[in-house]
């Protein structure tokens, strides 16, 4: 219907209404519009509008003159799509309605985007039954904070790492759904080649091989910088330290697994020169020593067979009972002496042996005149950590046994004297006991 504040003139006007009633379009209808289309005459047509308002507003008028241009505009637009629908519409017939119909839409738009209205914008849309946003909703984070790694800066090579490492580092990308699937990144270290074994390299690199594979996960590094605090006028320097991180990302699950491991043997030996009526050298006192064997049976005759040889200082009397853990760790007990002192130096014994020197308990006094000692070592020789009994007068260990998950250790040993400050009951001096150490 026309809108009550417009008139426009048509050929069909009667002294009644000046305004054109809605009336089912003839044939010969449908032929003059697309003919008028076809000669390239707009089917927006403001010249063939008349108002009767009095308003004297000259942008008001303007406005009512164009919006009623258009509104005529889109009901032939309605006319010419209503023909098309036309069970008796031929083909041919179908075709050049459609052409007449893109024409005048394209003239509606051109119309709708090149002319300004007073005081209101008008816009050209599309119905819609449903809307698409480019916007994604950001993806929650998440971060797995590992323990202190490295003593020193990022740019410190890591300490007991090489070239020959490697591991790999198993993604589940949609965990928990049916699309879910696993992508596993080897990190081969050898890769890097000459670069320095840096946490800053070691972490880029990480990350390029997680990103080669489409993994949204990365590693990151925590860096704690070093500080200076002045006690009683001495200052004391803290290193710095760093630890590695997991960047994650939800819908990503990350898990670190080794290559398949190398069948090895651990044991302990004492090292030394005994005196004899034949020798002019003098005896020394043994040294006690953890050493790592290759037992796989397919290894070559001509390669050497021993690992690693880790020698410990004087402090340690005797090294005894080793056990490895599930993750392929190691615990050595051993018997240490108020006399050691912690040395850390280390020194190359041949291509295929490392021999290092630490302190057994990790630099700790003994209590006592002898205490027993549990070390936990890496399955490269590194020391993870080192705890003492605690006995006030002696104590020597026999065995030990790790727990399947590897969450505690059982030490047997003989105490003489209280065992970390717990009183002995009346007449006692000592006996036998078994410790359990959570690791």
């Amino acid at each position: 219907p026309t809108p009550p504040w417009l008139q426009v003139s048509t050929s069909a006007t009667t002294k009644k209404s000046s305004a054109s009633t809605s009336v089912s379009a003839t044939s010969t209808q449908v032929e003059a519009l697309m003919a008028h289309l076809a000669s390239g005459q707009s089917v927006v047509n403001t010249a063939s509008v008349k108002l009767t308002t009095t308003s004297s507003n000259t942008g008001a008028k303007a406005n009512y003159r164009s919006l009623f241009a258009l509104y005529t505009a889109l009901n032939n637009l309605k006319t010419l799509a209503s023909a098309a629908q036309n069970t008796a519409t031929t083909a041919g017939q179908l075709s050049a309605l459609q052409s007449a119909f893109n024409t005048g839409l394209s003239q509606v738009q051109a119309y709708i985007a090149n002319n300004s209205f007073s005081g209101l914008t008008l816009t050209s849309g599309v119905a819609r039954t449903s809307e698409t946003a480019t916007a994604a909703t950001p993806r929650q984070s998440f971060t797995y904070l590992g323990a202190s790694a490295i003593s020193g800066s990022a740019d410190t090579v890591i300490p007991g790492l090489s070239t020959s490492d490697s591991f790999t580092l198993s993604v589940n990308q949609n965990a928990g759904s049916a699309n879910a699937v696993t992508v596993n990144v080897p990190i081969d270290l050898s890769a890097m080649g000459s670069t320095p074994l840096t946490a800053n390299n070691v972490v880029a690199y990480i990350n390029q091989q997680l990103s080669a594979a489409g993994v949204q996960t990365k590693m990151g590094l925590s860096v704690t910088q070093p500080t200076t605090n002045v006690t009683n006028g001495v200052s004391i320097t803290t290193p710095g330290s760093v630890a590695f991180q997991v960047n994650g990302v939800s819908g990503e699950t990350v898990s670190f697994s080794a290559p398949s491991g190398q069948p090895a043997v651990y044991l302990t030996q004492a090292v030394g020169t005994a005196s004899s009526a034949t020798s002019t050298s003098a005896a020394t006192l043994p040294t006690q020593q953890l050493l790592k064997i290759n037992a796989d049976p397919s290894q070559s005759t001509s390669s050497g067979s021993t690992l690693f040889t880790k020698s410990y200082s004087a402090a340690v009397a005797s090294a005894g009972a080793v056990a490895t853990g599930a993750d392929g760790s190691v615990y050595v007990i051993s018997d240490v002496t108020n006399s050691a002192s912690a040395s850390t130096s280390s020194s190359s014994v041949s291509s295929a042996t490392a021999t290092t020197q630490d302190a057994a308990n990790g630099g700790k006094g003994v209590v006592g005149a002898q205490d027993a000692v549990l070390s936990k070592y890496d399955s490269a020789g590194n020391l993870v950590f080192s705890r003492d009994l605690g006995a006030a007068n002696s104590a020597s260990a026999y065995s030990l046994s790790v727990s399947s998950d590897g969450g505690e250790v059982a030490v047997a040993s003989a105490v003489s004297g209280a065992v970390s400050g717990q009183a002995l009951a009346p007449g006692a001096t000592g006996s036998t006991v078994s410790t359990t150490v959570q690791v």
